[in-house]
């Protein structure tokens, strides 16, 4: 069985029997198990004749495109990337940053500033990094030179 289906837990969203449905559907590319059935759930059977249930659920709006991704960790902090469209579109997520909590202070998720246009870059250019003071941090992207050096010399 794919190890990355196990891994994504299904969501979960409060049913409004009183709703009416919605005008159209986006349908997720991933797949979950989960035992929740409702009216769309429809039984059918392996080649070995074991029994798969497949059921449809409809996502309360706003719906992100994707699950958060844990881009980078320092100490207490993590770096997640909340995809607002599709998990590889990194013009339209918000960054956050989650700060475990202390005896003294609640554990905090801070919103950073929108990446500028025209700015790309990997999920392995990105990093945090925390000032002295403990405070404090940055969000940086390290851009390798390397490229651009192995191509001069190749001229």
């Amino acid at each position: 069985m794919d190890d990355e289906l196990l891994r994504i837990p299904p969501p979960i969203h409060t049913e409004d029997p009183a709703s009416p449905p919605p005008a159209s559907i986006l349908l997720d590319s991933y797949g979950y198990l989960s035992c929740r059935v409702n009216g769309t759930t429809a039984e059918g059977f392996t080649r070995g004749g074991e029994s798969v249930l497949v059921t449809f659920w409809a996502a309360t709006h706003p719906w992100f495109g994707d699950l958060p991704t844990a881009l980078y960790s320092e100490d207490d902090l993590v770096l997640l990337r909340l995809p607002i469209r599709r998990q590889d579109d990194r013009l339209h997520a918000d960054y956050f940053v989650h700060q475990a909590g202390t005896n003294n202070n609640p554990p905090s998720l801070k919103l950073l500033p929108p990446i500028p246009r025209g700015v790309s870059f990997s999920d392995r250019e990105i990093v945090l990094l925390r000032c002295r003071d403990q405070d404090t941090f940055y969000f940086a992207l390290l851009h390798t030179s390397l490229k651009v050096w192995w191509l001069q010399q190749r001229k």
